[in-house]
């Protein structure tokens, strides 16, 4: 089966939405749109960090790689591990397609195995998780204090960083056609006002 080109969203309780709306916007604003499908552990509904009710399109067990090239983590504080949502984000991985994860989303990745030997950014620091009693999974090496970080397929940021982190991933997702148009979006939108 080929890739249908969706853009895969996990949402969770307690996620941070604003981190991937921007994301959302240019993956339905420009000519090249991009097919989106959101997941969740179950297709219940489920409360953003803000308050705000989301409902996943699909559990994650009824999504299989061959059918997204791209997954996208929100920041958000979870404390659980779904083995299925490991499980796809090490099959995208050996596939090496678009890994995306922001703020605290890269635990995710982490937790998974696919940022070691790798460059990464998060706002899950040794520090921030030990304050909130949570395991550190991140590997030793690797880790680098800028807003966004891509090492190839993989693409993570910090919270503050959104608007870039959604131009990088709409640039690698082939809606932005290059740089150029990558550092336009993201500068129009920084600079309004």
């Amino acid at each position: 089966m080929t890739s249908s080109g969706r853009a895969a969203f996990f949402f969770y309780d307690g996620m941070a939405d604003f981190e991937i709306s921007f994301l959302i916007a240019l993956c339905r604003e420009f000519e090249s749109k991009k097919e989106i499908v959101t997941i969740g552990t179950t297709t219940e509904p489920l409360k953003s960090r803000y308050g705000i009710t989301f409902v996943p399109d699909a559990a994650i067990s009824q999504v299989s790689s061959d059918e997204i090239d791209a997954l996208i983590i929100p920041g958000g504080l979870s404390t659980t591990n779904p083995t299925e949502l490991t499980g796809l984000i090490r099959q995208l991985d050996r596939e090496e397609k678009i890994l995306a994860a922001i703020c605290m989303g890269p635990l995710f990745l982490a937790r998974a195995g696919v940022l070691n030997g790798r460059r990464y950014t998060t706002t899950a620091t040794p520090e921030a998780l030990k304050s909130m009693n949570i395991a550190d999974p991140f590997p030793d090496t690797g880790y680098s204090n800028e807003p966004l970080v891509r090492d190839g397929h993989i693409i993570t940021a910090l919270d503050r960083a959104f608007v870039d982190f959604a131009a990088e991933v709409a640039m690698a997702l082939g809606i932005l056609e290059d740089q150029d148009a990558r550092d336009g979006v993201a500068s129009a939108y920084k600079n309004l006002g």
